[in-house]
């Protein structure tokens, strides 16, 4: 493989035997983790492994190189470490013995969600898996590469509030992606920020498909959850996961999008899931993308929006149409900057008041004809004032 020497470890491009890639910077001596694959080993004489990328209770994300196709790729190994150690001087895995069993079980679940989401290669949101093989007694999967940049990266580089008309189509065509992923059975219980990404393209797209158990917070392997975008279903057994636990990390990503800030944990949001929002950022978000991300953000399963395709109606609604679809109040604003609603209050007061006196009026009017009482007489000439009704639309405080 001497062709192959000056390739880069950090971005598989041709280094020129530099230290320091002038293309990704990466530095040639930086030492890979000791559990992880050693840089430059070849797995299945087709691809060669290069940093890692990622870790999480599941296993190891890596670039690597397809030696044929002569491209990057994105290899992922099946290395649960609670369960299993990276043998020294060897890429082989050894699976703790009591643990045997299970790690056994978990990965052919690792298998089966690969072969699952591989289905799924015409999909713009995701990166399309196209190798799924056995070796070093774990398992693999590789994926097509494209650089990207984290949507937390995206966001912060913008002042850290991005404007709906910019995320719209971003967020927009992933619901399309999730929408049709969810109708295999398949969830990813892991989305937020640093999950969804915007490749080179221009699209967004996601990131690592897991088994549920490392996303949840009981499990025997180390869990991933994201403070702000995990559902109370992973935190709690007595809720269980489901599409609106994708519903709640893809909306609590939005949140940070359009505010620069996530929701407070879900569990921390039991008694009260109302959102703080400050109101000059408020006041930039269509009414009905309010309307919708608070929905997705229902801390408990059965008030939150169920579908991806409920929420993209929600977030395509018209907004007339979508204020009337709430009945209560889900975002606040901070307590000092409430005045800012003050004059709306009074006016909502105002043409409430007119709608009561207008109704009373006409409800007399069945009794007593207009030309009668309007004179402070009934029909029998006497004075009759309705004085009970008498109200002045001015009697309330701006």
């Amino acid at each position: 493989m001497q062709e192959y020497k000056f390739l880069c470890m950090g971005c598989m491009c041709n280094s020129d035997g530099e230290t320091i890639c002038s293309n990704c910077g990466y530095n040639k001596n930086q030492t890979q983790k000791e559990y992880c694959l050693k840089r430059g080993i070849i797995l299945q004489n087709k691809y060669i492994v290069g940093k890692q990328l990622q870790k999480n209770g599941e296993g190891i994300s890596y670039i690597g190189y397809d030696i044929a196709e002569k491209v990057p790729v994105r290899i992922r190994e099946f290395f649960p470490a609670t369960l299993c150690s990276r043998i020294k001087d060897s890429g082989k895995v050894f699976v703790t013995p009591k643990f045997k069993e299970r790690f056994c079980q978990l990965m052919n679940k690792f298998l089966s969600t690969a072969r699952s989401l591989a289905i799924f290669k015409n999909l713009n949101a995701v990166f399309p898996i196209y190798d799924i093989f056995e070796a070093n007694n774990t398992a693999y999967t590789v994926a097509e590469w494209e650089e990207y940049t984290t949507l937390t990266e995206f966001v912060l580089k913008r002042g850290g509030a991005v404007n709906w008309n910019i995320l719209r189509s971003l967020f927009m065509p992933v619901i399309s992606t999730l929408t049709t992923i969810h109708s295999s059975g398949l969830i990813h219980l892991g989305l937020n920020p640093d999950i969804l990404v915007i490749a080179r393209s221009g699209k967004m797209k996601i990131l690592d498909f897991c088994i549920e158990e490392v996303r949840k917070l009981n499990s025997d392997l180390e869990p991933e959850l994201c403070k702000g975008c995990a559902a109370l279903e992973q935190y709690l057994d007595e809720y269980e996961v489901s599409m609106s636990t994708d519903v709640y990390g893809f909306t609590a990503s939005l949140f940070f999008a359009l505010t620069g800030g996530f929701p407070k944990e879900a569990i921390k949001r039991q008694a009260d899931d109302k959102l703080l929002v400050p109101v000059n950022i408020l006041k930039k978000i269509p009414s009905y993308v309010i309307v919708a991300v608070a929905d997705g953000l229902k801390v408990f399963p059965e008030n939150r929006i169920k579908s991806f395709n409920d929420l993209r109606v929600k977030l395509s609604a018209v907004p007339e149409l979508a204020r009337q679809s709430e009945s209560e109040n889900t975002v606040s604003v901070n307590k000092e900057e409430k005045n800012t609603f003050k004059f709306w209050t009074a006016f909502v007061s105002f043409l409430i008041t007119i709608s009561i006196f207008l109704i009373l009026v006409v409800v007399i009017n069945s009794f007593y004809p207009f030309e009668t009482w309007i004179n402070g007489k009934n029909a029998n000439g006497s004075a009759n004032y309705a004085t009970w009704m008498k109200i002045s639309i001015f009697n309330f405080s701006m």
